[in-house]
């Protein structure tokens, strides 16, 4: 699949987000362009003219960037999604002209009905919990503006005889000397590399939110704090009520006296700031950016296959037969059932580590179902997923397998298919099974305890590349898998 992201400028919170998308969703091509909302480049303009219909789906993600592609008429795809993550927008019309809007909070949803609603993310990877008892309050300002509420804060910190720590940029700078005016000990940090920004949450004791614009839907930077262990104190605007519970993850305020009493009370009261910041982090840690990305991944089979589960195809192999992987993967590209995702893994271990492979898959896969294909075989018939997909017909706890030729019809889990959410709460496979001999007995034993069915797929066929009689040979290996069955009282 091949997907363009279009944000608005590089470093913004938006192309944060893309750039989530992109770095965990490797199993698709993705690239990400910044497109200006007023004033493109030339150079953007004509990219977008020449090469949006070489993608299979361009993600706007933000309305006003894709507005002035509409004006320049450079907006067209094959197939276009919306992403809302500023709820000016959101009420101005019915989006129609996209293939898919998504929504980021519960008050969007309610007003673009049906939307997908996939929530904010912060980077888990860079912001890290470590808790501090300093004596310090911050904010993270993507504009130094009256509508921050910047001064106030300034003002409390002065009261309080403490220093206030400010990240942003200076947009108004006669409010900017307002904030100097008030004597506060500040220290101000513009333009701070993303990367770089988890040493400066780290030297705040507590993260204020003190906005005024009740379109505030970003509650990124609080997330950002409890993540990096910092409690939060909150005016409560815009959305951040859909993430704070007063007095549990956050301390709600109104006006500048709740404030620095809020504040006060954390840096007095161990307890209290020691339950906020527990609290705030384990509220934040769900909103990460792999399950962002993973709920995008889900949107764009949406948008591309709609209505036909995802079909992921888990393929293990070894590095002797790594160079037949290709015919593989070209009787799978063959496939008429299109929705289809490959997950490939090497085992480089000496050992017989193919259940330990196959689950690493599973976990990483994003389908409703699982095609089981080692690389041993490729498929034989063009409709072969289409007919699992048929006859599985939604059913949980059905194992079916296929026709891998001479005339053998019995269950083996290497050319099989199965719903995933079914097969992980069956425990999958059984990692101890480590050597050859074993797993279709353990698994087919095992599944059946729990009541599943296994069925064998009319016209759904494989054929050996090569055999596996070269595994025969570890007779101590094969005699080991038996005495395991055997004591498991499967033999």
């Amino acid at each position: 699949m091949k997907i363009l992201l279009v944000t608005d400028k590089q470093g913004t919170a938006i192309d944060i987000l893309a750039n989530f998308i992109r770095r965990e969703n490797k199993q698709h091509e993705i690239d990400v362009l910044q497109f200006h909302p007023k004033r493109p480049d030339e150079a953007t303009v004509d990219f977008l003219k020449n090469s949006r219909q070489d993608y299979d789906i361009i993600h706007w993600m933000y309305w006003k960037s894709w507005q002035k592609a509409e004006e320049l008429e450079v907006s067209s795809s094959k197939k276009s999604i919306l992403s809302h993550f500023n709820p000016y927008d959101i009420g101005e019309r019915n989006w129609i002209e996209h293939d898919m809007n998504v929504v980021c909070t519960d008050a969007q949803a309610e007003v673009l009905a049906g939307a997908p609603l996939i929530r904010l993310a912060v980077d888990e990877q860079l912001w890290k919990f470590k808790p501090n008892t300093h004596k310090t309050i911050g904010m993270c300002a993507n504009r130094i503006e009256g509508k921050k509420g910047i001064l106030e804060v300034a003002e409390v910190a002065k009261e309080l005889g403490i220093k206030f720590i400010v990240m942003g940029r200076i947009s108004k700078p006669d409010y900017w000397k307002e904030v100097l005016a008030t004597g506060a000990d500040i220290s101000f940090y513009e333009s701070v590399p993303f990367e770089s920004m988890d040493d400066v949450y780290h030297s705040m004791g507590v993260y204020v939110v003190n906005s005024v614009d009740n379109f505030e839907t970003g509650p990124m930077p609080p997330l950002e704090a409890m993540l990096a262990g910092v409690p939060v104190v909150s005016r409560e605007v815009g959305t951040i009520g859909e993430i704070g519970e007063d007095g549990k993850n956050l301390f709600f305020f109104d006006g500048k006296a709740e404030m620095k009493k809020s504040i006060k009370e954390i840096f007095d009261n161990d307890k209290v700031r020691d339950k906020l910041r527990e609290e705030g982090w384990r509220m934040a840690k769900n909103y990460n950016s792999v399950r962002f990305a993973r709920e995008y991944n889900k949107q764009y089979h949406e948008v591309l296959y709609p209505h036909q589960p995802l079909v992921s195809v888990i393929c293990p192999y070894v590095q002797a037969r790594h160079s037949t992987y290709g015919q593989t993967l070209t009787s799978i590209e063959a496939q008429t059932y299109k929705n289809v995702e490959v997950l490939a893994l090497i085992d480089n271990d000496n050992g017989y580590n193919l259940a330990k492979i196959r689950n690493k898959m599973i976990i990483d896969s994003h389908g409703e179902y699982l095609l089981f294909l080692d690389d041993r075989w490729m498929l034989d018939d063009p409709n072969t997923i289409a007919k699992f997909v048929k006859q599985i017909n939604n059913r949980d706890k059905v194992f079916l397998w296929g026709d891998k030729g001479r005339g053998k019809r019995n269950f083996v889990e290497n050319f099989s298919f199965c719903k995933r959410k079914s097969l992980i709460h069956a425990g999958m496979f059984n990692e101890r099974i480590d050597k050859y001999g074993g797993m279709s007995q353990e698994l087919r034993a095992r599944l059946r305890s729990q009541g599943w069915e296994f069925k064998f797929c009319e016209g759904a066929k494989a054929k050996e590349k090569m055999s596996s009689r070269g595994n025969w040979r570890d007779k101590q290996g094969i005699m080991d898998v038996k005495n395991i069955l055997y004591k498991l009282g499967l033999q």
